[in-house]
């Protein structure tokens, strides 16, 4: 892994590519892999700022989340997590977990939590201050151009196709209920790479995020 300037947004990217070492040809990595943190360091916004600002806002109730050291669907974390109300519906911070008319579990924010939404991590302007903490915020969604992101439907193809990272929320017990402690990145599907020369690696914002960004 390198740290250059980015092929595709200002500043700069992350890039992987294969060590120049003798009987090593391809590299592999699963699903689920931990890839790298995002940021331990940061304080909570109502409203989005900078580019690297990370939403607490579950809508899927099968979202990956990690709990207990293990990465799990969101719903499982709240039904299983040590701690938490046996109230499943009121088991998550700053979010509504309820039945649709399907009898089908959901999640949605909440509306009415009064604490700010958004994770703005702290700046890394220093190389000397980049670890595996805090590498994946070098990442960039590599599939945002112009256009793009007009349809949900066009993002997640070119996301599909050019991202192989994604944030995933660590989530810990506190007060009764799971709450956010910082984003981790990990390899949204497997992946091998084969390249000598560095590649930049991109991560998924999500179509919410570039939509706020385009309004």
């Amino acid at each position: 892994l390198m740290v250059g300037k980015s092929t595709v947004a200002p500043g700069r990217g992350l890039f992987v590519a294969l060590a120049d070492e003798a009987g090593v040809d391809r590299v592999e990595l699963p699903e689920g892999t931990l890839f790298a943190g995002y940021s331990k360091v940061g304080a909570w916004a109502v409203s989005a700022q900078g580019d690297k600002a990370v939403a607490y806002a579950f809508e899927d109730p099968d979202t990956a989340c990690v709990c207990e050291k293990e990465l799990k669907p969101l719903i499982e974390a709240v039904a299983t997590a040590a701690g938490v109300t046996e109230n499943i519906t009121a088991g998550l911070a700053g979010h509504l977990i309820f039945v649709d008319e399907t009898d089908t579990l959901g999640v949605a924010p909440d509306a009415a939590w009064p604490s700010g939404r958004y994770f703005i991590p702290q700046d890394t302007p220093d190389p000397a201050d980049i670890t595996p903490a805090n590498l994946g915020m070098l990442c960039n969604d590599l599939a945002f151009e112009n256009g793009v992101c007009d349809s949900e439907e066009a993002y997640l193809a070119a996301a599909l196709e050019k991202d192989v990272l994604h944030l995933v929320w660590r989530l810990a017990e506190k007060d009764g209920v799971l709450a956010p402690t910082w984003p981790l990145v990990f390899v949204k599907r497997s992946v091998a790479f084969t390249n000598r020369e560095p590649m930049e690696i991109g991560i998924s914002y999500g179509f919410r995020y570039w939509q706020g960004v385009m309004d």
